[in-house]
């Protein structure tokens, strides 16, 4: 082959590709789907929730994940318009649970989108998975009135009892490729997350530094309040974690 004709061989792949990536742009936008996969696929779907706003649609973060896109076809509800079927999917992801949506939904009131579809996918019992970080009402875990509070977080509860599971945010995707099965319990770690989150938890950190890692085995173990010593070195990482899951960082 010269050089020509093979110029022009790279040329028509080049076309060929970009032609193929626009297509499959296309569909995505139409369809809600975020991956490629022809409409015959047989993978399971996994619907990403959140709530409709002014953001730019499609903010599941799982849509990064090579990993989750190996196992399912990912549709954005809120990026078809939240015209979806639940009964077709296997489980869904919710991010955004605000304060006003758990009281609708645990309350039988679904008139939102959002909300209806939450309903559907505990009605049909489809696994629903909900991030720590993604609930509005621990933001005020330390601030609320405790009646007030335990109101909520009997709402809460009423919707773990039906079904929802509370996943640590750095754990969902490895629960979403080791695949929790519709009608299988939980694994025993996920039980203990979700379990975790009934009652708030002080843990005491006995080390002069404090990581991220040592925050975050705190947050894992369940706990709402950490508590290091006065002189204890806080990296700002360490500051983060604890900031982004909500959890308290006091000294003695």
């Amino acid at each position: 082959m010269d050089l020509d004709a093979l110029v022009d061989e790279l040329a028509n792949r080049v076309l060929k590709a970009l032609a193929e990536n626009e297509a499959a742009a296309q569909s995505c936008s139409t369809t809600g789907f975020c991956t490629a996969d022809a409409p015959d696929s047989q993978k399971p779907i996994l619907i990403g929730l959140t709530q409709d706003s002014d953001l730019p649609p499609c903010r599941f973060t799982l849509l990064e994940s090579s990993r989750v896109k190996e196992k399912y076809r990912i549709k954005c509800a809120q990026k078809c318009g939240y015209d979806v079927n639940v009964a077709e999917c296997e489980a869904v992801v919710v991010h955004d649970l605000t304060n006003e949506s758990l009281a609708k939904i645990a309350s039988g009131i679904c008139d939102t989108p959002y909300t209806k579809i939450v309903s559907q996918a505990l009605l049909l019992g489809k696994t629903v998975y909900l991030m720590q970080d993604q609930i509005e009402l621990y933001n005020y875990r330390q601030t609320a009135a405790k009646p007030y509070y335990k109101m909520f977080r009997s709402q809460l509860g009423l919707l773990e009892e039906s079904g929802l599971l509370i996943c640590c945010p750095d754990k969902i995707e490895d629960i979403l490729v080791q695949g929790v099965q519709h009608g299988a319990t939980c694994t025993k770690e996920t039980a203990q997350m979700a379990a975790s989150q009934t009652t708030d938890k002080t843990v005491k950190l006995e080390a002069h530094l404090v990581s991220e890692r040592s925050v975050a085995d705190a947050c894992s173990s369940g706990a709402s309040r950490i508590v290091v010593d006065a002189k204890a070195i806080v990296t700002d990482l360490a500051k983060e974690y604890a900031q982004k899951h909500n959890v308290e960082l006091a000294r003695e």
